[in-house]
């Protein structure tokens, strides 16, 4: 089940999240920023059906670790491109939450991540 608090967001039984981990592993896969793929998959230009597959798939990897990429392409089939991009939009947006003026982070979080 989808944490909406950890950025959570449910495509049928697969549960995307674009941790930090997960975004780098995106970043490395495509040999773009994150934000600059996401972008891309809402410009009729620039939009490549891989670049959707390796958002899904990095999405995927947090929560199901064993997923490959050609099972990305089979959920997104499944599921349909429009659902499928509404649910990475939701798990984008979710992942990056701005933080309030002033706030810092929990320094204890910090701490015990070294």
């Amino acid at each position: 089940m989808a944490n909406k608090q950890k950025g959570e967001v449910a495509l049928g039984e697969y549960t995307l999240r674009y941790s930090i981990n997960a975004l780098c592993e995106l970043e490395d896969a495509s040999d773009m920023s994150a934000v600059q793929l996401a972008m891309s998959l809402s410009d009729e230009e620039t939009f490549k059906i891989k670049s959707l597959r390796l958002m899904v798939w990095a999405g995927l990897i947090d929560n199901h670790e064993n997923v490959s990429i050609k099972q990305a392409g089979e959920i997104i089939s499944d599921f349909g491109v429009a659902k499928t991009m509404e649910a990475i939009t939701k798990a984008f947006e979710a992942g990056m939450p701005d933080a309030e003026d002033g706030e810092k982070p929990d320094e204890g979080k910090i701490k015990q991540a070294s």
